[in-house]
């Protein structure tokens, strides 16, 4: 398992509430890694990326976060 960079947890950090942000840090953990179809053998700057555009696209809300 790719662990959250410091730089993704800083994102995550001023997109989500307190009371989220643990639930993120295992959304993104658990089903935005290396189980995403053709990235088994990803690095971590390349899943940081990954994780990035994911969080972008939820504008900091967990329904859109489990969509993206």
């Amino acid at each position: 398992m790719i662990e959250l960079s410091e730089k993704t947890i800083q994102i995550i950090d001023t997109l989500f509430g307190q009371e989220q942000r643990a639930h993120v840090y295992e959304l993104l953990r658990t089903e935005c890694a290396e189980n995403i179809p053709f990235c088994e053998n990803h690095n971590p700057p390349n899943m940081e990326r990954i994780r990035f555009s994911v969080l972008k696209l939820s504008e900091g809300q967990i329904d859109k976060l489990s969509q993206a």
